[in-house]
């Protein structure tokens, strides 16, 4: 959402702001940036500020916190703006603590696959084919598809439709408990 916005217009807008580390200062500088969040149906939120660490603690909300896009807007979009504003001198870093952050981890990767996995089940199923999860990383999973090949490129084009900002890689297995 942020290729929209010119970069010089943001800068503008804060200009006026102190670069003291204060979750005032925070808010005032996302304020320029809510309006592209709130336009697709999201909105952020400022947790926590430690000025000692140099920590500002977000949490996206609404369409925002569970979009496949959220970890390119906290850093093409939110962090930009707020290391844009603070300088790297002040801000050392932006932690997302809302309930989609904990998604983005290897566990919460596995489970948005697994569970779409589960919607092709059944289908897969009456085609003599099945697909599982063997192994997981926050850019993606390793998934077993066993099946015909016309099998394994839906679920591929499934997985890829579904989840683009993963990178799932797919392995041919045997199909396990076929009957003769």
């Amino acid at each position: 959402p942020f290729a929209k916005q010119g970069r010089r217009q943001m800068g503008a807008a804060t200009a006026d702001i102190s670069r003291e580390l204060t979750i005032s200062n925070v808010r005032a500088v996302l304020e320029a940036v809510r309006p592209i969040l709130i336009a697709d149906g999201g909105d952020i939120e400022v947790i926590g500020v430690s000025p000692e660490r140099g920590a500002v603690m977000l949490g996206l909300m609404g369409a925002c916190e569970t979009c496949p896009a959220a970890p390119q807007t906290m850093e093409s979009g939110v962090e930009k703006a707020l290391l844009d504003h603070f300088g790297r001198d002040v801000l050392k870093e932006v932690v997302r603590v809302d309930q989609g952050a904990a998604g983005l981890g290897p566990d919460g990767v596995r489970r948005r696959v697994e569970a779409h996995l589960g919607e092709l089940r059944d289908a897969l199923r009456e085609e003599g084919g099945h697909a599982s999860v063997s192994e997981c990383s926050q850019e993606g999973c390793r998934v077993e598809v066993a099946g015909h090949p016309m099998l394994r490129e839906l679920v591929r084009a499934s997985l890829s439709h579904r989840f683009p900002e993963l990178t799932n890689e797919l392995v041919e297995v045997e199909a396990v408990g076929a009957q003769a």
